[in-house]
């Protein structure tokens, strides 16, 4: 993989790379320090440059010390850095040995095994940091005269001597006593070296001389150590060792040197694809904890993914020269060979192993030879065809002996595409331009099928496409169409048509198919994967594509295959190989051109011995599917940004066990994270939950941010998990806590603030109420006169004038009684009723706030009035504001006055009222008058038998308020009255009121 600008990496020259402690990639450049999370590289600006002082000049050395802080090197300057953080600082430079350091050209960053960093420079041999007491001291002491003081590298071997290497050769001193011995290698050729704890030498790269290894028990060079002429004629720059016995070597090109296999191979830069090596002049080599290797050259970065190292590819290239697309692919067996068709000429043989191949000619045919087919008898006889013979395969000659003429009177638009052979030793042919024919092994006897014949439902359907697949477990003989899918019983001799399924319609150039480990069919077509199978003798078929939430990253599939001793699928597509679980219906894979293979593949096998071959044109690419290390490396997630309205967030906030808490007005929320997968990143999904908003995690994705707004205040704790790229999930969620503040005014200490507040208002006003009531009753002849007032606004308000007289009765019994807390207490009520009754009397509307609270008052009097007859339950609706909604005035007062008086008074024992104010829409009121009396019937005897019969104005006037308002204003205000029944007695009176509603604002 090559980055640019594209990953937010613009520069050109990438000195160093170093990972730190929690798996971030960083990197010194010509201009300062990059971060790598996996996916985007990130500027790190430091906070304490200044002029003649600064990493933004050239960083040639970065280093992460175990605390986890960065080391930074560059021309003029030396600055630490904690990433946790986010805070640059750097040593003292009033001591003398820290302002050498940093005029010194910072080169390389080491440390020993007490911790100690060494710092190797270009102009001033190099110093040791003691993190004990934070002091620099210098080594140049040690350097003989008149040579340079250019320090490479400072190492401490397995035996804890030390050595710093130069260009004339290697010192071995002592830290403690400056004793030092200096072994010279002529002609200043040293440019880098490597010291490898495993052969316990001192690899050198040279510019003319290739490798050499010096060993720090002997104290001897090798000079010999890896002979070969390439590296001789290349100036060699650095190099580095991964566990597997590579070395790998940066110079203009890339080299890796197998230990193993003592082979050399050649990695040099191309712009064949973005996978392709693009980095040159490469200057330090840098294997992180996934063994991959980061390549920082004059040219840009790369990466080269371990991964992507385990496929290794066979060249494909005929005796002239010219490369080839293969025309079918063919083990051959009890041999580590492979047939592989030629479209230009015979055969082409190839070992796997050696890469070691032959041409096979086509004895037959001068001209258009191309052998178009081949498979294997039962017996294991190779067989290969071209337009009109029947080839033998010679195993041990490696030749192909001619059997019989195929008399095949079709033209052939192209190769054969598939052949199964039967149980009975048969053979089965399909092409692509229609048609399939089948050659008895035992006669040499060839006949074509006629698709008509068995699909009568295809007689005036000129496509004659039979592409025979598989032979299942059980012996069935499996063959597609378009559409369509067919299965043959050979021993019966019985063909069964099974595609008038709706499913298979779409079933589109399907020339695959395989039956997996739990006996279903799987078949891959250019419009996703099928799966086929039998439950309770029905067949049962389902589609997947890219949509169906298994992994597809595409529609068109080529082929699949089975893997040997697993369960698992493979299958070609336009974007990869898959790796696919048919029990899980999970892709578990996907291998592309990033992994070694190409991006589009039509045509792979995968031999006895597991090994998957995928050829192209000029290459054969081989996977060894028992050594293949898949992708098992998954850390947890790490969140690399958290802004708040575009705002960066320090990340020491992020990595706080502390909730993080944000105001209420500013709850724009981004993040951008990373599973610091840096194999195959762009393959990593991402999955989250949002606790305290979201139910179930969302589903895998490739992006690696999101994005939240306007949550409410509340507590919320983001989940993280990724799956990487061979569908493991991270071994723990990563969470983050979070606060959305509310507003003061919502908070619980202003509610309970204001709560006194408003009770103390409430309890004054009372008390100065009672105080009034008091001094008013020592006027009693003023105030009757008040009352006689109040009577004749009330019936101008349509209130009962009975209410009033018996009211005004009540106050005089508790007068007379001297029961003068009980008169107050009633008084009170009836001013305040009488206040709102006049406040509202020529008005059409009401607040039903205040609608409420008079319905409230008049309940209270009448309850105190008939000493506690009745109780009254008022439910409100919660979604109703009743502070700025409006009703139309007095219209349900009536309806409750004829509850009290009809309804319950006449009742034994005490009786219930209910009230209910329901919001069924936004402009709908729903008001509900329940009783638990005596019912309309009852109630209606009982005033027939009354000697004075007195008329109900009130409800009279209501309802021609109600018709009239209906008219005026072109509402429906609706009534209905039930009577309600219980053990089929009377058990009181339901009045339901349906009222438009409206707001105070409109």
């Amino acid at each position: 993989m090559n980055f640019g600008i594209k990953d937010g990496m613009p520069e050109k020259y990438v000195y160093c790379a170093t990972q730190d402690s929690m798996g971030y990639m960083w990197f010194g450049t010509v201009s300062g320090l990059y971060r790598y999370d996996g996916h985007n590289f990130k500027y790190f600006k430091s906070t304490i440059n200044k002029p003649g002082r600064t990493i933004a000049n050239v960083l040639q050395a970065v280093f992460c010390d175990q605390a986890g802080n960065l080391w930074l090197g560059s021309l003029n300057d030396l600055q630490w850095y904690n990433p946790q953080l986010n805070t640059f600082w750097s040593p003292d430079e009033n001591i003398k040995e820290v302002l050498d350091v940093k005029n010194s050209n910072i080169l390389h960053f080491s440390t020993d095994s007490k911790n100690q960093i060494w710092v190797s420079t270009m102009n001033n041999a190099f110093f040791k940091f003691n993190p004990k007491d934070s002091s620099f001291t210098h080594f140049k002491k040690i350097i003989p005269n008149k040579l340079s003081s250019a320090t490479w590298r400072v190492f401490e071997t397995s035996n804890g001597n030390y050595y710093s290497v130069h260009s004339h050769g290697l010192i071995h001193f002592n830290p403690d006593n400056y004793k030092f011995k200096h072994y010279p290698f002529p002609g200043n050729q040293i440019s880098n070296a490597y010291y490898d704890k495993s052969l316990n030498k001192i690899l050198l790269t040279t510019y003319e001389k290739g490798i050499l290894a010096f060993n720090p028990e002997t104290n001897t060079l090798d000079k010999y150590f890896f002979n070969n002429e390439t590296l001789y004629k290349n100036h060699l720059l650095c190099l580095a060792k991964g566990p597997d016995d590579k070395i790998w070597i940066g110079s203009y090109p890339l080299f890796a040197i197998d230990l193993t296999q003592k082979d050399l191979k050649i990695f040099k830069p191309e712009i064949n694809s973005e996978y392709s090596l693009k980095s040159s002049k490469i200057c330090n080599l840098f294997i992180d904890r996934q063994q991959n290797i980061w390549i920082c050259s004059y040219n840009g970065l790369s990466m080269l993914s371990r991964d992507n190292q385990q496929i290794y590819s066979l060249p494909l290239v005929l005796k002239t020269g010219g490369s080839f697309e293969p025309s079918g692919i063919l083990e051959v067996p009890w041999t580590k060979e492979l047939l592989i068709g030629n479209p230009g000429s015979g055969l082409f043989n190839i070992d796997r192993n050696s890469g070691e191949s032959c041409l096979i000619a086509n004895p037959l045919e001068a001209g258009n030879n191309a052998i178009k087919n081949l498979f294997k008898s039962n017996k294991g006889i190779v067989y290969a065809i071209d337009d009109k013979n029947l080839f033998r395969y010679l195993i041990h000659e490696k030749k192909l002996v001619p059997v019989s003429t195929l008399n095949i009177k079709d033209k052939f638009a192209d190769r054969f595409v598939n052949n199964v052979v039967d149980d009975n030793n048969k053979v089965y042919f399909g092409y692509r331009s229609g048609g399939c024919y089948t050659l008895d092994l035992n006669n040499f006897k060839l006949s074509k099928i006629i698709k008509s014949e068995i699909d009568t439902s295809n007689v005036n359907n000129k496509d004659n496409t039979l592409i025979p697949c598989l032979k299942d477990s059980k012996g069935i003989l499996w063959f597609t169409s378009n559409p369509g899918l067919y299965s043959y019983d050979s021993k019966l001799n019985r063909w069964t048509n099974y595609s008038s399924y709706p499913e298979f319609s779409n079933l589109n150039q399907a020339y695959s198919l395989e039956e997996d480990v739990y006996g279903h069919y799987w078949i891959v077509s250019l419009n996703g994967l099928y799966e086929f199978y039998f439950e309770d003798l029905k067949p049962v078929v389902k589609n997947y594509n890219q949509d169906s939430k298994v992994g597809l990253n595409d529609g068109y599939l080529y082929q699949i295959k089975k893997e040997p001793g697993t369960d698992k699928l493979w299958i070609a597509s336009g974007k990869g190989l898959i790796r696919f679980d048919p029990r899980m219906k999970k892709v578990l894979t996907i291998l592309g051109q990033q992994h070694g293979f190409s991006d589009i593949i039509y045509e792979f096998i995968i031999t006895d011995d597991r090994k998957l071959c995928q050829f192209d044109i000029g290459v054969l690419n081989i996977l060894d599917l028992n050594s293949y290390k898949f992708n098992n490396y998954i850390q947890p997630v790490q969140i690399s940004s958290f802004k708040i309205e575009d705002k960066e967030i320090s990340l020491q906030d992020i990595f706080s066990n502390e909730p993080y808490h944000i105001e209420y007005s500013k709850n724009f929320l981004s993040f951008e994270f990373s599973s610091l997968n840096m194999s195959n990143s762009n393959q990593v999904k991402y999955t989250y939950l949002l606790e305290g908003n979201d139910k179930e995690w969302s589903e895998p994705h490739n992006r690696n941010y999101i994005s939240f707004s306007g949550l409410k205040p509340s507590k919320y704790v983001l989940h993280l998990k990724a799956i990487n790229n061979s569908g493991i999930e991270s071994s723990s969620i990563t969470k983050f806590p979070f606060i959305i503040t509310p507003p003061f005014w919502n908070t619980w200490w202003f509610r309970s603030l204001f709560l006194t507040f408003l009770g103390g208002i409430v309890i004054f006003f009372l008390r100065f109420r009672i105080q009034n009531i008091k001094q008013e009753e020592k006027q009693k002849q003023e105030f009757q006169k008040k009352i006689g007032d109040v009577e004749m606004k009330a019936l101008r308000a349509q209130m009962n004038p009975h209410f009033i007289f018996n009211s005004l009765n009540s106050v005089q019994k508790y007068i007379l009684k001297k029961d003068h807390h009980t008169a107050a207490q009633y008084l009170t009520k009836f001013a305040r009723l009488m206040r709102l009754i006049l406040d509202h009397s020529d008005q059409n509307y009401i607040m039903i706030s205040s609608e409420l609270e008079l319905l409230r008052l008049y309940i209270e009097m009448e309850s105190l009035r008939f000493d506690q007859a009745f109780v009254c339950h008022f439910e409100i609706d919660p979604k109703l504001n009743a502070e700025v909604s409006e009703i139309p005035s007095m219209l349900v007062q009536p309806y409750v006055e004829n509850a009290i008086w009809h309804g319950l008074l006449h009742k034994e024992e005490p009786g219930n009222l209910y009230l209910k104010f329901l919001l069924k829409s936004e402009d709908l009121l729903e008001v509900v008058i329940e009783d638990d009396g005596i019912g309309r019937t009852k109630a209606t005897e009982l005033k027939s038998k009354q000697v004075l019969k007195k008329k109900s104005y009130g409800m009279q006037i209501t309802g021609s308020r109600i018709a009239i308002l209906n008219r005026i204003h072109q509402i429906e205000t609706k009534i209905i009255i039930e009577d309600l029944v219980k053990d089929n007695k009377p058990s009181g009176t339901r009045i339901t009121i349906t009222i438009p509603i409206k707001t105070s604002m409109s």
